[in-house]
C-alpha cells in the first residue's frame, strides 16, 4: 500500500511540474518583478582579466621606408588557459593573403627559439595556402602553463592593393602612409567548438579571432613621420633621423597596429581620462576638420555612457587609403580616404562619414572588449556595431533613414539565415550581419523598451569584456538580466531562415452569438525550424466602427472574439496591421497591412468555438499549451495504466 502511495504522489508531483512550466510567448509583454542590484553592482567590479592568465607579447618593429618592410621581434610568453595540453602552436601569418596590385606581402620568419639565456632553435612549419605557421614545442605544454617563445621575422608590406596593411597614397599629393595591421605572428584561439581556429585570411566579413594578451611594443621610423599606433606612447627618443616610440596599452588589447605618415594633420581632445585623436590627410581636411573630431568624441561618449566604461587611455580615428570603408583595431580605427573623395564629389554627405566613424568607435565595445569568433559568429559583434549607430542616430535625433531601410531590406530579402558560419553561405553574410541581425536586436529592444534593453547589453558587456563570446552567451545574459525566458525570441530570429508569410485561411463571424472565428496560417510554417512570436494589431471593421484587439501568433494561429453587445451588425473586413518593427516576409511589395473581404457569415448560434467570453478580450489558441497539455494527459494515461498493470500482477 505504502509503495502504491509513493507511487500516486510521483504522479501528482511530475504532472504539477509540467503544468507549471511558463510558456514564453505568454510572457511577450510581461517583466518579472525582479531586484537588479546585484547585477548592477557587477558591472562595477574588478576588470575581467584580472582573474585571467594571459599571454605577455613583447614587439619591437623598425619601419624600412626605402623597402616598404618592417623588421620585427616578437618576444612571447604563451599561457596555455585551454584544458588540453598543446605539443605545438599555430600562428596567423595574414599578409599574404591580402590583395595587391604592384607587390605582394608576406610575413617571412626568420627563426623561432625558446625564450631562454639560452635560446633552443625551434621546428616550424609554413603553411602558405593557409597564411598560417605551426611551431613545434621541445615538450608538452600543459594546461595553465606558459612557455617562451621568440620570433624574428619581416614583414613585407604589400604594394598597392588598398587591403588592411600596405603602402599607399604618393609624396606628390602628400597623401604616402605605410600601414602595418594584422601583419606579424599571431596566436591562433583554441576553443570548446573548432578546437584550433586556423582559419586563413578571408575577403568576407573581417575574419580575425583573436585572444586578449598583454602587450609592450617598441616602433621606429623616420622622425618626420606622425604614428598612431594601439596603446599608449610612453616617451619618444630621436636619434638621427629615426625616432623610437615606447608603446604601452595599459590594459590587455586583441592585437596591434600602427599607421605611419608624413603628412598627417592631427587634432586632439581629452574626453576624461581618455585622448581622442583624429589623422587625417591634408586633401581631406575640407571635411575632416572639427568635424571628425566633434563626431567621434559624440559617438565615444554616448557608447561609454550606454555600454560600459572604455578602460584604455587613448582612441585613434585614422584615415586611410584603403577599399574598405573602415576598419576596427584596438584603441585605433580606420576610415577610408573614399569618404572625402565622394564627398569632394557630392556623392556622399557628410553624415556618412559621421556614422561610419561611429560604427567603426562602436566596435571597441563590439570586437575589442567583447570578443567574437569572427568567423563562425561575425554576424554578433558586427550586429551590435551596426545596430549602435541606429541608437547613435536616435538619441541625437539625426534624421538618417538606415533603420527603416533596413527593415524593409530584411522583409524583401529572399530567406536569410543568421547563425551560421561565413563558410557556410558567404554571399549572404554581409546582409545577415550588416542588416538582418541589426533589425532583430531593434525588434528585441521594441518589445523589452529602452531602458531594460540597454541595462542588458550594458550587463553582457560587463560579463564578457577581455573575453570570448558567442550567440549563446548572449543569449543568457539578456535572459539573466531580465530574469525571464527568451528562447521564443532568439531561436527564430537568430535560427529560422524564412520571416513568416501569414494568410488569413478562415474568417466566419456567428451573427446570433457575435462570436468571431478566425484562423491566421503561416504559410513559411513548414520551412521554420522554430515558430515566430509575434504581437499585432488586429482590426475588426463594421458598419458601427471599428474593433481593435491585441493578439500574438506563433505559427499558424486560431482566435475566437466575441463582439461586444453594442455591435449589431456583421463585420466587414478584419485587417492585421503591421507596424514599422513587424516581421515578415514579403516579395517585391511592401504592406503595412494584411485584410480579407472574405468573411463568412452564420446566422445561427451554433459555431465552432467554445469561447465563452462576454468582454472586449480575445483568446489565443497557443500550441505550446495545447503540446504541453496533451505531453501532460499522455503521461498521466501512460502511468496510470503502469500502475494498474503491476496491481493486476
Amino acid at each position: 500500500m505504502r509503495s502504491r502511495r509513493v507511487e500516486l504522489l510521483v504522479i501528482v508531483v511530475f504532472c504539477l511540474s509540467l503544468i507549471l512550466q511558463p510558456v514564453g510567448i505568454q510572457n511577450i509583454n510581461s517583466m518579472d518583478s525582479y531586484s537588479q542590484t546585484t547585477l548592477l553592482e557587477t558591472l562595477q567590479t574588478a576588470e575581467n582579466y584580472e582573474e585571467m592568465d594571459l599571454s605577455r607579447m613583447n614587439m619591437s618593429l623598425f619601419l624600412n621606408e626605402t623597402e616598404s618592410t618592417v623588421l620585427g621581434n616578437l618576444s612571447i610568453e604563451y599561457h596555455n588557459s585551454d584544458p588540453i595540453a598543446f605539443s605545438r602552436i599555430p600562428f596567423h601569418l595574414y599578409l599574404s593573403g591580402m590583395h595587391y596590385t604592384t607587390r605582394a606581402g608576406s610575413v617571412d620568419i626568420h627563426n623561432v627559439t625558446t625564450l631562454s639565456e639560452t635560446p633552443t632553435p625551434l621546428l616550424y612549419n609554413i603553411h602558405s595556402a593557409q597564411h598560417l605557421m605551426w611551431v613545434n614545442l621541445t615538450e608538452d605544454l600543459l594546461p595553465g602553463s606558459s612557455v617562451g617563445l621568440r620570433i624574428s621575422f619581416t614583414s613585407i608590406l604589400p604594394l598597392g592593393g588598398f587591403d588592411r596593411a600596405g603602402v599607399n597614397g604618393f609624396d606628390s599629393n602628400q597623401s604616402k602612409m605605410f600601414k602595418f595591421s594584422n601583419a606579424y605572428p599571431i596566436p591562433c584561439v583554441y576553443d570548446e567548438y573548432d578546437g584550433w581556429n586556423v582559419d586563413p585570411y578571408l575577403e568576407v566579413g573581417d575574419p580575425f579571432y583573436f585572444d586578449m594578451a598583454h602587450y609592450n611594443i617598441t616602433i621606429q621610423v623616420p622622425k618626420e613621420m606622425k604614428l598612431a599606433a594601439t596603446g599608449e606612447i610612453q616617451s619618444v627618443e630621436f636619434e638621427g633621423d629615426i625616432a623610437t616610440y615606447y608603446i604601452r596599452p595599459i590594459h590587455p588589447v586583441r592585437e596591434i597596429t600602427f599607421c605611419a605618415s608624413r603628412y598627417y594633420v592631427v587634432e586632439s581632445q581629452m574626453l576624461g581620462d581618455v585622448n581622442v585623436s583624429i589623422f587625417h590627410l591634408p586633401a581631406s581636411t575640407e571635411l575632416w576638420e572639427e568635424n571628425a573630431l566633434f563626431w567621434a568624441l559624440r559617438s565615444f561618449n554616448l557608447f561609454n555612457d550606454s555600454f560600459g566604461n572604455y578602460p584604455y587611455t587613448t582612441l585613434n580615428v585614422v584615415e586611410e587609403i584603403g577599399r574598405y570603408q573602415g576598419m576596427e583595431y584596438p584603441c585605433q580605427v580606420y576610415i577610408s580616404h573614399i569618404f572625402y573623395e565622394n564627398y569632394r564629389d557630392e556623392i556622399y554627405s557628410a553624415d556618412y562619414l559621421d556614422a561610419i566613424i561611429a560604427n567603426e568607435i562602436s566596435h571597441q565595445w563590439w570586437y575589442h572588449l567583447v570578443g567574437v569568433d569572427q568567423i563562425d559568429q561575425g554576424f554578433l559583434d558586427e550586429g551590435l556595431a551596426v545596430w549602435s549607430v541606429y541608437h547613435y542616430n536616435d538619441i541625437f535625433d539625426l534624421g538618417w533613414y538606415g533603420l527603416t531601410y533596413s527593415f524593409m531590406n530584411v522583409r524583401l530579402s529572399r530567406p536569410v539565415l543568421v547563425n551560421q558560419s561565413i563558410y557556410d553561405d558567404p554571399d549572404v553574410y554581409a546582409f545577415a550581419a550588416n542588416t538582418k541581425t541589426p533589425v532583430i536586436l531593434e525588434k528585441l529592444k521594441q518589445l523589452l523598451g529602452e531602458d531594460e534593453f540597454l541595462g542588458a547589453l550594458k550587463y553582457f558587456f560587463s560579463q564578457y569584456s577581455f573575453r570570448i563570446a558567442f550567440l549563446s552567451d548572449f543569449h543568457e545574459a539578456i535572459e539573466e538580466y531580465l530574469n525571464r525566458n527568451l528562447n521564443w525570441f532568439f531561436l527564430p530570429m537568430f535560427d529560422n531562415a524564412y520571416l513568416p508569410d501569414y494568410r488569413f485561411s478562415n474568417v466566419t463571424y456567428y451573427q446570433t452569438s457575435r462570436i468571431m472565428n478566425i484562423k491566421i496560417q503561416d504559410r513559411n510554417e513548414l520551412l521554420h525550424k522554430y515558430n515566430y512570436a509575434q504581437q499585432f494589431t488586429l482590426q475588426i471593421e463594421n458598419p458601427q466602427g471599428n474593433l481593435e484587439y491585441n493578439v500574438i501568433l506563433s505559427g499558424t494561429t486560431l482566435i475566437d472574439i466575441q463582439l461586444p453587445l453594442n455591435v449589431t451588425q456583421s463585420p466587414t473586413r478584419v485587417i492585421l496591421v503591421y507596424d514599422n518593427f513587424t516581421l515578415v516576409q514579403q516579395n517585391g511589395f511592401f504592406y503595412s497591412s494584411l485584410y480579407t473581404l472574405d468573411i463568412r457569415i452564420i446566422q445561427t448560434s451554433t459555431n465552432t468555438t467554445t469561447t465563452t467570453n462576454t468582454t472586449d478580450t480575445m483568446q489565443v489558441f497557443d500550441p505550446y499549451l495545447i503540446t504541453l497539455v496533451v505531453v501532460s494527459g499522455s503521461t498521466i494515461i501512460v502511468l496510470i495504466l503502469y500502475i494498474t498493470h503491476k496491481r493486476r500482477k
